[in-house]
Parts: structure tokens; C-alpha cells; sequence
């Protein structure tokens, strides 16, 4: 209290204290104190300001086996008979019984143990899972998992919830977990069965938001040149969601902005990008959108807006469109996707660079002969080898269909494919 009156005796007393200039004069330690005060506004403002950038998600969960809303990509674990070395184990209930490694950059030694001890009838009960849930290097210590759901050949186990080591405590997560066993073939399948959601407000809109562990590693932030590989985020209005993967940046329309993501999901902050190189790719005039995909973000372009502008980096095409209408009307659509690695190309700052996709296709006719069996396939192939998907008026066209005709051109087989 005394400090604080002499501070009060000092700012009054120089009030009435002026130079021969006009200029106030104060007290150097008045100064001093003066100076501390600013300081530590200036920092609780900083503080405030990096608060207010992270926007905060709510944990979701859906034990659904393939959910929609937040759909994740499965990893795959396979299953060996031989037993870990140097990890203890619970006591089976019997002697079948497989093991893996779930594959997680959330814990130090970037996998956990898995078991799973099963029956010969797969129907009857008495199946079980055993994972690191407490991630300790042990399965001895955890609770055996029944499955709620089985088949002939699947074992279902929904909303494993496992508990990842934090800076601030235990992170939440949970995964749904597939055992397919059949013949020669058991494995493991883990996918991610939380996500995070919420609205968050870009610039000065407020747009809905979720992150998605799509490659079901038990990280929310990965980011991947290879597609598929990395996470995603699906922003936009509610019921349209625009579905990225993640990377440095984001793009929103033609704004490209900075993307921060924890690596739990909690939250997530994106800014304005400044300064962010670019160069120009041009594509085939009869391309009306093409996306790309890298380590640096997803970028999606509608040509109508002219050539798409890509940060400098490393890029593979994700997919193109092309929309053409008949004669009769009818609104043709053509979709390239699944492009090799070897297809990658590099942008350069203030640069022009030409790729060669769409038009012309490949159609493919695949013959195998298994026994005495034959078997056909039928592809659509782009330039660089990509998956082609045909369209017409949004819904898929009637499947081609093959004809076997005998030397002197006589039909003897009409056979219709099957998409799938």
C-alpha cells in the first residue's frame, strides 16, 4: 500500500511539472515503473492475441463401424503367431492366439501392442482383444475387449478407447478395431472412431469445422505428399463441407491462409498467409477443376477462375473434372483420379508450368485365365495411368458389356460387367 501511494504522490506531483519547452518532466523512478506497467499490458495483450487464434473443437465419437460424417481410412496390422519379446502378457483364455503393432506417432516407441485371442467359430463368444490402452509396453495390465459383433470370418470391436501420455494429462482417444480371419488371411484393421467439431470463425465468417485422423494413427495433424496418406479437415457451411487434406496451408475460395493443428485435434488456428510464393500451372482448356496435393496443403481450382495459382513446392494432381454436354441434353461428367507417384511435379515462384491430363482415355480390356475359367476386366485409364469415373445427368452410366464371337463373327456370349 505505502508503494502504491508513493507511485500516486509522483504522477501527481509531475502534473504541474513542466519544462521550459512545454515537456513534462517525471522522476526516473516513475519512469521506470511507468515502462514495467506497459510492458506487462503489452505482453498480456500478446497473450490474449495468441488465446484468441486457437479455436477450440469438441471430441466427437461414433461407434459405427464406417461412419460418413467423419469417415477414416483404415490402418492395416498383420497378425503374426510369434509373441513380442520382452512384453509381458495376459493369460489367454486359449491358444489361439495372434499379435500386431498398431502403428501411432502418439507414443514414444511409435506403435502399440495388440493381441487378439480368438476361436475356431468365430460365431460362437469367448473372443477377445488385448491392447496397450494405458500405453506402458504391456498387455498384462489391460482388460480383455469382447467383441459385440461377429460373423464367419469378422470379429467387431467398436470404440477401443485408449489413453495417450500428454503434457497436461492422459489424451483421450478411441479407435473401432476389425479382425478378419479366414483361410490363409488374418489381420487387424484399426480406424479411427473419434473426430473433432465445432464452429470457428475464419476472417469475418463463422464456418463449421472438423478434423479428421483419416489415416487412423491416433494423430489429428499429419500431413503427406502421398494421397490418402495424411489427415483431413471439412470446413464450409453444415450441410456442404468442402474436404481438405492438411498441410501448411489452407484454401478457402482463392485466399490461401496459415493452418496450425494440435496434434491431439483439440483445437486449430488459421490465419491470413502472407508473402506466400506461387506459380501458375496451366491445364488442358477442357478441364473445368483440378485439385492438387502435397506436404504444403490441398488445393482445389475451378479454371473459370483462369489458371490455378499453387504455393512453390512439391504437388501431384488429386483429381480433375471435365463436364460436357450431349446432344440430346444429357450433362457428361469425366473424373481422373489415383495418379502415380511418379506423376509429381514441382512449382517454382513465378513460374509457368504445363500438364498434360484429361483427354484422350485408355480403354483397357484385362483377360486371366484361372483354370479353366476366364476372367474379364474393363478400364478407363488417363494419361498418366489414373482411374477414370464416367458420369451422366450425376449418376453412374450403364455398364459396357462384352461380346465372344467365333471366328466366322457369329455372337456367341453376351456378358454384361458390373461396376465394383
Amino acid at each position: 500500500m505505502k508503494r502504491a501511494n508513493r507511485i500516486d504522490r509522483q504522477v501527481a506531483a509531475c502534473r504541474g511539472r513542466r519544462s521550459v519547452g512545454g515537456a513534462i518532466t517525471m522522476n526516473r523512478g516513475l519512469v521506470i515503473a511507468l515502462l514495467l506497467i506497459m510492458t506487462v499490458q503489452l505482453l498480456l495483450a500478446a497473450t490474449t492475441l495468441d488465446a484468441a487464434e486457437e479455436q477450440w473443437l469438441q471430441y466427437r465419437l461414433s461407434k459405427e463401424m464406417y461412419n460418413q460424417h467423419a469417415y477414416a481410412r483404415r490402418q492395416n496390422i498383420e497378425c503374426v503367431v510369434r509373441a513380442p519379446e520382452g512384453v509381458d502378457l495376459p493369460a489367454f483364455a486359449s491358444d489361439q492366439v495372434l499379435y500386431g503393432c498398431w502403428t501411432t506417432p502418439m507414443v514414444e516407441a511409435g506403435f502399440l501392442h495388440v493381441a487378439i485371442n480368438f476361436r475356431d467359430n468365430l460365431r460362437r463368444t469367448g473372443s477377445f482383444l488385448f491392447i496397450d490402452a494405458d500405453c506402458d509396453g504391456s498387455l498384462a495390465d489391460e482388460n480383455p475387449i469382447k467383441a459385440i459383433s461377429q460373423s464367419s470370418s469378422w470379429l467387431q470391436f467398436p470404440g477401443v478407447k485408449i489413453l495417450f501420455p500428454g503434457d497436461d494429462g492422459p489424451i483421450t482417444y478411441h479407435a473401432n478395431v476389425q479382425f478378419y480371419c479366414r483361410e490363409e488371411t488374418k489381420r487387424l484393421y484399426f480406424s479411427a472412431a473419434g473426430w473433432y467439431e465445432g464452429d470457428i470463425t475464419i476472417g469475418e465468417d463463422r464456418q463449421h469445422c472438423l478434423l479428421i485422423d483419416y489415416n487412423s494413427n491416433g494423430a489429428f495433424n499429419d500431413s503427406s505428399f502421398a494421397v490418402g496418406k495424411g489427415d483431413q479437415i471439412k470446413i464450409g457451411a453444415k450441410n456442404s463441407l468442402d474436404e481438405r487434406y492438411l498441410g501448411t496451408y489452407l484454401q478457402i475460395g482463392t485466399t490461401i491462409y496459415d493452418l496450425e493443428v494440435a496434434r491431439d485435434g483439440s483445437h486449430l488456428a488459421i490465419l491470413p498467409a502472407h508473402d506466400v510464393p506461387v506459380g501458375s500451372v496451366q491445364v488442358p482448356d477442357e478441364i473445368d477443376s483440378v485439385s492438387f496435393v502435397g506436404e504444403l496443403g490441398h488445393i482445389v481450382w475451378n479454371t473459370s477462375r483462369g489458371e490455378p495459382q499453387v504455393p512453390a513446392g512439391r504437388w501431384i494432381v488429386n483429381s480433375w473434372q471435365i463436364n460436357r454436354r450431349a446432344e440430346d441434353g444429357k450433362m457428361w461428367s469425366l473424373s481422373g483420379t489415383g495418379f502415380p507417384a511418379k506423376s509429381a511435379f514441382d512449382v517454382q515462384q513465378g513460374q509457368r508450368l504445363s500438364l498434360d491430363i484429361g483427354e484422350p482415355l485408355r480403354a483397357k480390356l484385362i483377360a486371366e485365365k484361372t483354370g479353366d475359367r476366364y476372367s474379364f476386366e474393363e478400364k478407363l485409364e488417363g494419361r498418366e495411368g489414373e482411374r477414370i469415373t464416367v458420369y451422366c445427368e450425376g449418376r453412374r452410366p450403364k455398364a459396357p458389356r462384352l461380346q465372344i464371337k467365333d471366328a466366322g463373327g457369329d455372337l456367341q456370349q453376351d456378358l454384361a460387367f458390373q461396376y465394383g
